[in-house]
């Protein structure tokens, strides 16, 4: 007995016959089966898995009620009459096109497949993801109700009403300039692209990703809910009065100063950038890093909701908290002895709880007392 007349054999003994079509009650799990046909007119009340099977064709008419799942199988075509009311799964398969006809529910996956065109009206009730495909355009018509994720595909140009009521995440395309008419509800990941500007006054519901990018400057009235990550990004300068919602990355950047009305609720990173002081009455409701930075001293006037890490010695005597900080966190990676920081530190103004703004002339740390290093973003 074959492999395939096995797996049919235990399939029919588990359908229901009702006129045309046979029916399989529940989720069906075919995962790795060697199973090379199944029957027509086929309908699973349920999830339907045939990752990693031998299965190179799908059947007529087949109608699955929940999620279906082809990935890593030898699929080339998807037929017309398909009907998917969950998710298709065809990441890894070897789908070059699909039916201008297909009926789908949720979401559709495509990662790492060699598709070159998607159909002009298609329709992705969820998300759609194209990451690593032979994809080189949009079309006008698709119609997203989640995510679209172009990771590593060779698309160059958006359409210009592109919808995207989830992420948009672009990284590794070489795309070079976004609609002016763009609409996001998520987050918008340019990491490694070629953009070098972006739209005036863009809404970003999410974070903003730049990270390596040839931004050299934000836009006028870019507004945004999250984070903003600009790390190894070629950014100069912020606009005076942005707001961040969330954690601030410049790390790895040339930017020289901030902006004198910073705005922010998360965390500030200035790893490794080249700004060498703070502006006057900052305030960073989460973390400050100033790891392998040039700046030397910290404004009276600035205010940490959380901790302030950094390696520098400065000039007044905030500095030892963060080295007992930075010591911390180094016996916990490495487990040795470290000569003991003396637990009567002195802070003048310079590190202050949101949570007390007035103004404490002297204070008392316990470097046992420090949160362990936590990893921005």
């Amino acid at each position: 007995m074959t492999g395939n007349t096995y797996y049919m054999d235990k399939l029919q003994g588990h359908l229901r016959r009702e006129g045309k079509f046979w029916i399989y009650e529940g989720n069906f799990d075919l995962n790795g089966a060697y199973i090379t046909r199944l029957p027509d007119n086929l309908i699973v009340n349920g999830h339907f898995s045939l990752s990693n099977a031998a299965i190179s064709k799908l059947p007529k008419n087949l109608k699955v009620r929940g999620n279906l799942y082809l990935n890593n199988t030898p699929i080339s075509e998807i037929p017309e009459d398909l009907t998917v009311e969950g998710d298709l799964n065809l990441e890894r398969t070897k789908i070059k096109k699909l039916p201008g006809g297909l009926k789908l529910n949720g979401s559709l996956n495509l990662k790492d497949t060699p598709l070159e065109s998607i159909p002009e009206r298609l329709k992705v009730p969820g998300n759609l993801d194209l990451s690593g495909t032979k994809i080189t355009k949009i079309p006008e018509g698709l119609r997203l109700g989640g995510s679209l994720f172009l990771r590593n595909t060779q698309i160059t140009v958006l359409p210009s009403n592109l919808r995207v009521p989830g992420d948009l995440d672009l990284m590794g395309t070489p795309i070079s300039v976004l609609p002016e008419n763009l609409r996001l509800g998520g987050s918008l990941i340019l990491l490694n692209t070629r953009i070098e500007s972006l739209p005036e006054k863009l809404h970003v519901p999410g974070n903003l990703d730049l990270s390596y990018t040839k931004i050299q400057k934000l836009p006028h009235g870019l507004r945004l809910g999250g984070k903003l990550c600009l790390c190894g990004s070629r950014i100069t300068e912020l606009p005076e009065n942005l707001y961040v919602p969330g954690d601030l990355d410049l790390s790895d950047t040339q930017m020289l100063k901030l902006p004198k009305r910073l705005r922010l609720g998360g965390s500030l990173d200035l790893t490794r950038s080249k700004i060498m002081e703070l502006p006057e009455n900052l305030y960073v409701p989460g973390d400050l890093y100033l790891w392998n930075t040039s700046i030397t001293s910290v404004p009276d006037s600035l205010q940490v909701g959380g901790k302030i890490f950094s390696l520098t010695t400065f000039d007044n005597a905030a500095t030892d908290v963060s080295r007992a900080v930075a010591i911390e966190f180094f016996k916990s990676m490495f487990q040795e002895v470290v000569p003991e920081v003396t637990a009567n530190v002195h802070v003048k103004s310079d590190l202050r709880s949101s949570s007390r703004p007035e103004k404490e002339t002297a204070s008392r740390v316990s470097p046992e007392k420090q949160p362990a290093l936590r990893q921005f973003g």
